[in-house]
């Protein structure tokens, strides 16, 4: 590399004469130096303990392959879970009943609690909790709302077969299915609006 020992030393944090002693036999390198000056610059760990193999590492292949290690790693902890456009009558009893846009990923963790499907937001009318482009993750409901918390969000199909995700709210006994934005008026479950998801967690889209 064209390096003085005063210049080398530097790198890995010793001094030249110490690199001198080194160079010249006196004293023995420690295993440690020899990890340090691999990491530094390349060079490989067997060859400079043992002078086996090539001198120089194969760094982008080094990289590369701790990185796929990695994403290996990471999809161990994930699951894949469709993103539902449109569902059909028997949607969720009938897991087939649904149009799947996409996928995405999310926790073990979050698809033990029940997260099964997600749908992405539409709209301002969730806003400023949930964003146009933010993905919810539903598990399936089937029921009248009743034993559903106050204040969940929650995702209604209407009898187009399109996906509303609104929050539930009780009002005098009463299921009032409201928007976060003031703007968009109350809706009441019906016939023709029914509950079939109750949210898990948001998968927030952010610009950066």
């Amino acid at each position: 590399l064209n390096l003085t020992q005063a210049e080398f030393g530097e790198k890995i944090g010793r001094a030249w004469n110490t690199i001198n002693r080194w160079e010249a036999g006196e004293r023995e390198i420690p295993d440690m130096a020899l990890k340090l000056i691999s990491q530094t610059f390349g060079v490989s760990y067997e060859w400079l303990k043992e002078g086996k193999g090539e001198m120089w590492e194969k760094r982008e292949k080094i990289l590369l392959e701790e990185l796929e290690a990695k994403t290996r790693e990471l999809l161990e902890k994930l699951v894949r879970i469709p993103v539902v456009g449109r569902a059909g009558a028997g949607f969720p009893e009938s897991p087939a009943d649904m149009d799947v846009v996409g996928w995405v990923l999310v926790s073990k963790e979050t698809f033990q609690k029940g997260g099964k499907f997600s749908v992405q937001v539409r709209g301002d009318s969730m806003e400023p909790t949930l964003h146009d482009g933010d993905f919810v993750v539903f598990k399936t409901y089937v029921g009248d709302g009743s034993d559903i918390p106050n204040g969940k969000v929650v995702v209604v199909r209407n009898h187009y077969g399109e996906l509303i995700v609104k929050r539930l709210t009780k009002v005098n006994g009463l299921i009032v299915l409201t928007s976060d934005n003031p703007k968009h008026p109350p809706l009441q479950p019906s016939a023709d609006l029914q509950i079939i998801g109750v949210a898990v967690e948001a998968i927030k889209r952010i610009e950066l």
